[in-house]
């Protein structure tokens, strides 16, 4: 079975230290790619720079636990993600930034980062605050 690897960097940014184990997994819900691309009207999003803190994921791994690339995967084994974490902790923004991407992979990540938990990130002075992430990914 192919393996999805992140690089660590990746995870770094998108880990927190927990130890605890994902909720057991359900039945796939409905995707809709359309409105995981949006932005809530108003929303301000920024990249990180110095002094501020990463958005994060609980559990550790979350992702790569809930993640199950869908039978009969086409095109690309590369391919990078790029999310919003908005200060609420809720994600937005979903975008697949590789050419070529089937809707089935796209919606297998978008499930997989809404089963997890996530912690805003936070600005220089502590206040949540919402940042785009983007993280690279491979199948092997």
């Amino acid at each position: 079975m192919p393996r999805l690897l992140l690089p660590a960097l990746a995870l770094a940014l998108a880990c927190s230290h927990s130890a605890s184990s994902p909720a057991p997994s359900s039945p796939a819900p409905r995707c809709d790619l359309e409105a995981a691309a949006a932005i809530p009207a108003g929303v301000d999003i920024r990249w990180r720079e110095a002094g501020d803190e990463p958005p994060r994921v609980t559990p550790d791994l979350c992702f790569l636990r809930a993640f199950r690339i869908p039978s009969g995967l086409r095109g690309p084994r590369d391919w990078i993600v790029q999310f919003a974490v908005l200060a609420d902790g809720r994600l937005a923004g979903f975008q697949m930034l590789t050419d070529g991407i089937e809707p089935e992979l796209a919606c297998a990540v978008w499930r997989s980062l809404t089963g997890c938990r996530w912690t805003p990130g936070r600005d220089a002075a502590g206040r949540p605050t919402a940042f785009w992430v983007k993280i690279p990914m491979r199948i092997r």
